[in-house]
Parts: structure tokens; sequence; C-alpha cells
């Protein structure tokens, strides 16, 4: 009886301790549990370049660059600057493991969209009049910052994080921006409800 109470409890614990080093090892690798992991894809976030042609005549950008390191615990991520004489926009892509870290993301971008000398909150103008039927969070809002006027778009798309923002000039016009974001959403969504 000794002996057959010892081999079961040897065998619970080797597989209690096999459960626990494959936990831990998903964990290290993925940065999430298989309950919680963002699904696998078939496209990457450098498949979702923004082209130059939606920019101003004159506006010129580098390739989707991926971040040197991953600063916010993403699975992979992307930036783009679109510039004139000056650097006129920024985009900012990053696919999390979990959406839980998306969300957190997300919700950071938006506390960042107030002007830093009066702490007053941006709004959306009355040009800016599209929003995402796909996406699971989205927010714009204009205003200025360092005296220049800004527009800044956050979005969620499942694990996707996006981040687009644009100084409003005579070039980069509120018509400009909403074609950008506009692309973008029909980018992602596309990729995401096939």
């Amino acid at each position: 009886m000794k002996k057959r109470y010892f081999i079961v409890a040897s065998l619970s614990i080797v597989l209690l301790l096999v459960a626990c080093c494959s936990f831990t090892s998903k964990y290290v690798s993925d940065g999430c549990f298989w309950w919680e992991c963002a699904p696998e894809r078939d496209f990457h976030v450098s498949d979702l370049e923004i082209p130059i042609s939606l920019f101003p005549t004159g506006a010129s950008t580098d390739h989707l660059t991926r971040p040197a390191d991953n600063m916010f615990g993403e699975i992979e991520g992307g930036f783009q600057d679109v510039y004139m004489d000056y650097r006129i926009a920024t985009y900012e892509i990053y696919r999390f493991p979990r959406v839980r870290d998306a969300i957190f993301r997300s919700e950071q971008n938006k506390k960042g969209m107030f002007d830093r000398e009066t702490g007053k909150v941006w709004e959306v103008p009355e040009d800016l009049t599209f929003s995402s039927s796909t996406a699971d969070d989205w927010y714009i809002a204009c205003g200025y910052s360092s005296q220049i006027y800004s527009c800044e778009m956050t979005a969620r798309f499942q694990e996707y994080v996006i981040f687009f923002k644009a100084d409003i000039s005579d070039e980069m016009t509120f018509a400009n921006f909403e074609k950008v974001i506009t692309y973008i959403d029909e980018q992602i969504s596309d990729r995401l409800h096939q």
C-alpha cells in the first residue's frame, strides 16, 4: 500500500512540475498563457505601411521601421515618420501578446492628448467625421502642443494598437488627416475580418 501511494504521489509531483514548467515556458516565450494569447496572424505590422501618396505633394517618408526594442512589451511594432521641411506626421502600430496589454497602451495614448502648457484636454473638431465601425476602441482629438496645432488618433483593433499624429497646416489638412486614418482603418479591418 505504501509503495502504491509513493508511486501515485511521485507521478503527481512529476505531472505538477511538468505543468508548471510548461506554463512558465509559454509565458516566458510568448508573454501570455494559452487562454489569453493573441491568435496567430497571417500578416505582420510591416504589411501596414502608409503610402506616401496619401500625404501632401512634396512629402517624403521612410519605410515602416521596427523599433530597436519592444518598449511596451509588444510582439511586434513599427513606426513611420513623414516629412516636408520638418516632421509633419508620425504613425505607430503595435501588436501585443494579450488584448489587455493593447487596452492599456491605447488608454495611455488617450491620456497624452492635452495641451502641455494649459492642461486643457484636446477635443474633436467638427471637420473630422470618420469613425471606425470595426475598431474595438477609436479616439481622435486635436489641440495645441508646443504651439503647433495637431490631431491624433489612437485605435485598438483586438491586440493591435495604432497611433497616428499629424500637424495640421495648409499642406496637411483635416481632409488629408481623415484620408490617412480611413486608409489605416481599411487596411487593418480587411486583414482582421477576412
